[in-house]
């Protein structure tokens, strides 16, 4: 697919799609309830142009708001040390709305040394603050590898092998109370999240092996990385 870097004025594309993330941000536990999406994607016209050519959005949270692309309203966010972009910053962020509208989403860092972040930290920060779910994540991922500037047929080995990973992932017994608490019970998986964040930041770079080793019990955990 193509792809677009940021994409956040599709926010302001229509009025329709202006008051459902307002609606979002005021309601984030139940916004879907609120809003009727065909409805919305029936009344704005870019918006459903980008999923009927199934344009990828590659968003940056930390980015967009460090650039003002998303005001992250520092005069109401209460700062944790040594990181003023938190709660209410990275609620404002689209990501996740769009993503639930239909449009193809994925995430970066942008800039990791400018903006001191990296794509595990935009994860676990859309998790905690965004409520980004595993079915989320899942797909988030799946996109950015679909529109990755990789050529064929490399790419679609790729792919194969990702989905592959997350399909041994929901499979395995001790992995499904792990996926339906990152689902479900975001506060529990996140204090388990942030106990291993270092871990899984290495291990980044070695694909969905992250998932498996934050989801495993202690001792596998310790035997994934120790290997």
């Amino acid at each position: 697919p193509m792809r677009i870097g940021h994409g956040l004025q599709l926010i302001n594309s229509s009025p329709a799609l202006k008051k459902a993330f307002e609606t979002y941000l005021a309601h984030p536990d139940d916004w879907e309830k609120r809003v009727n999406i065909p409805e919305v994607v029936a009344k704005s016209p870019v918006l459903r142009y980008i999923k009927e050519n199934n344009i990828l959005l590659e968003m940056c949270p930390k980015s967009n708001l460090q650039t003002y692309g998303v005001h992250p309203g520092f005069a109401n966010a209460p700062d944790e040390p040594g990181d003023k972009y938190t709660a209410r910053s990275y609620r404002r962020h689209p990501a996740i709305f769009l993503s639930r509208l239909g449009v193809k989403v994925s995430l970066s860092s942008d800039n990791r040394t400018v903006s001191n972040t990296d794509a595990p930290n935009e994860y676990v920060k859309l998790y905690k603050y965004s409520g980004l779910t595993y079915k989320d994540l899942k797909q988030m991922v799946i996109n950015g590898f679909e529109a990755a500037f990789i050529p064929e047929p490399k790419k679609s080995l790729i792919l194969e092998d990702v989905r592959r990973r997350f399909k041994q992932l929901e499979q395995e017994p001790e992995m499904i109370q792990g996926i339906r608490k990152m689902n479900n019970n975001k506060i529990t998986l996140y204090q388990r999240w942030l106990l291993f964040r270092g871990k899984l930041i290495k291990m980044f770079s070695n694909g969905l092996d992250y998932l498996r080793s934050f989801l495993q019990p202690s001792v596998e955990k310790k035997e994934a990385i120790a290997r």
